[in-house]
This record gives C-alpha cells, structure tokens and sequence, in this order.
C-alpha cells in the first residue's frame, strides 16, 4: 500500500515524457563460415535521462565441437598483454590519440586495457567489443576494436580454428 500511495497521481499526461521506457533483445548470427559462428547478442534499455545504453555480447563457437570459443583457445600461450598492448595502441589511433600519450588522459580507466572475451570473428580477423562504461564513461563511448588476422599472426596458437588462413 505504500508503494500505490507514493506512485497516485504520477500516471498523467504530464508525466507521460518521464514514462516513456523502453527495452529491446535482438540476437543476430553475424557469421558463419569454415564451421565457425558467431553471434550477437543486442539489449538496449531506456528508463529516463538523457540516453538509453546498449549493450552487445558476442559467442564464437566452433560448429563441429560445439564449444564456445575463448581467447586461449585462439592464442598461443603468453598472448594477454601483447594482444592488451595491441588493443590499446588500435584504441588510440581510432581516436586519433598520440601512441605517446596515456589512455587516462582521455577518460578510460587505465591506460593498457586488457583483452575482453566479448569478442567476434569472420574472415579477416577478431573483433574486441567493449560495452559503454566497461573501459571508460559515457564521454568514450562504446570501444569497438577491430585487428586483421595478418597482425595477429604471430600471436595465434598453432592448432587455432582458422582453416582460411591455412
């Protein structure tokens, strides 16, 4: 009952500006090639404010295992911080930002960020997505990094799943 009455009166035309929430779920097979696939997985809200926030999560798997794919699946053994220092340095030059500079300058929250398993796949190379405030707020936005397979070469496991670059 108190929570009927401190809520009486708000449904009015008025107050119809500050009702107007929304939420939508999309799923997308974004690739699905040489037994790989990659989905995406798509949830944007909106309860108030200036903005609503969307938030992508990807899933590789590998179609004849059945397995979900993960970094380690991907690279060699001691990939983490040259692929992080990799995915920094992309972040930079997207932004136009000095490869001397430090990421914290500009709003992220560390200056070296690490590599996310929120990732996708197709035939030229990884994809990297970081969410709105997972790395830095709202001011940086969504981190979408992209690195071809020819850079990534060298960081690749020898048994990856990759049967086109083989």
């Amino acid at each position: 009952s108190h929570y009927n009455n401190s809520n009486s009166g708000i449904n009015t035309p008025e107050n119809y500006q500050f009702l107007n929430w929304e939420k939508r779920k999309s799923m997308l097979v974004m690739f699905n090639d040489q037994y790989i696939t990659t989905m995406q997985f798509s949830d944007y809200a909106y309860t108030g404010g200036a903005f609503g926030l969307n938030i992508e999560k990807y899933l590789v798997f590998d179609v004849r295992t059945g397995r979900d794919l993960k970094l380690a699946d991907l690279f060699a053994p001691g990939f983490y911080d040259k692929l992080g220092l990799l995915i920094s340095n992309r972040i930079k030059e997207n932004l136009k930002i000095s490869q001397d500079d430090m990421l914290s300058r500009y709003g992220f929250f560390a200056d070296t960020v690490a590599p996310t398993e929120n990732f996708y796949i197709n035939t030229s190379g990884i994809g990297f997505r970081y969410n709105t405030y997972e790395i830095a707020g709202m001011d940086a936005g969504t981190q979408d990094i992209f690195i071809n397979f020819s850079e990534l070469k060298q960081l690749l496991d020898s048994n990856h799943p990759f049967a086109w670059l083989k």
